[in-house]
């Protein structure tokens, strides 16, 4: 929904502007994010494995209170241990070493926990 530009005239438009889902400038209300989800290859998952020279393309996807995903959240994932599994800007992982490590992912200010976190095991090919 586009609406014309408001300027506060009275407390009714600042009411309509809140009901609109816009503040006083009609810049649109942020939905804080309350959770963080990794994805690896497109798999909602807990923890993976991969093996060393392995790569994976990861995703995050963010919810609201109510659990609803949120779209256009710009997110990134760094690595507890970057000598295990690196993580570039577009979330490309990539294991360099035998071990396990956490990646962990943050947008918006909201940091996922431990819970929302991935946890990659890297195994040495035999």
């Amino acid at each position: 929904m586009l609406l014309a530009p408001i300027r506060k005239i009275s407390t009714f438009t600042t009411i309509l502007a809140a009901a609109a889902g816009c503040n006083e400038t009609n810049e649109p209300k942020a939905t804080p994010v309350t959770r963080l989800e990794i994805r690896a290859a497109g798999l909602a998952a807990e923890s993976i494995i991969m093996d060393v020279g392995a790569r994976v393309q990861l995703s995050v996807v963010a919810f609201d209170q109510s659990g609803q995903q949120l779209a256009g959240v710009s997110a990134t994932v760094t690595s507890r241990l970057p000598g295990l599994v690196s993580v570039d800007q577009s979330l490309l992982a990539t294991a360099l070493a035998g071990g396990q490590v956490w990646l962990v992912a943050e947008a918006a200010g909201a940091t996922a926990s431990v819970k929302d976190s991935l946890r990659v095991t890297v195994s040495i090919p035999q």
